[in-house]
């Protein structure tokens, strides 16, 4: 793990809704995350990062996403999504790679390839 520890601004958790994506984010680079709920807690499926949130959080609702997983996740349950902006590439990277090592989301395909870095989780 990066000898290193950033502190993210998290949005609130919101409902995973083409509004809501186009209501509360930005076309700004950063990392989020994919969730859906069961009696108790929220089980994240997925995380991710893109230079622009708002346009790569819209793709995933899309008929044409190519990740089966997230696709049958949002079309089968209520989910949630989560985002923090977050510029640098190299802090999006780790920051990343953080997210799945800590929630180890069943849509991620493979292991981000960046050394973790500690990050607040809300």
């Amino acid at each position: 793990m990066k000898n290193m520890s950033l502190e993210l601004k998290w949005s609130h958790i919101l409902e995973y809704t083409d509004k809501n994506v186009i209501d509360y984010t930005k076309d700004i680079a950063g990392i989020y995350r994919l969730s859906f709920k069961v009696p108790d807690k929220k089980i994240v499926f997925y995380v991710g990062q893109a230079e622009e949130i708002q346009t790569r959080l819209l793709q995933h609702r899309q008929d044409s996403e190519s990740s089966e997983c997230i696709k049958n996740m949002v079309m089968r349950n209520k989910c949630f999504f989560r985002f923090a902006y977050l510029k640098n590439q190299d802090d999006r990277d780790c920051s990343e790679s953080y997210l799945y090592d800590y929630y180890a989301p069943r849509c991620n395909l493979k292991k981000p390839t960046s050394e973790p870095c500690v990050i607040n989780l809300t």
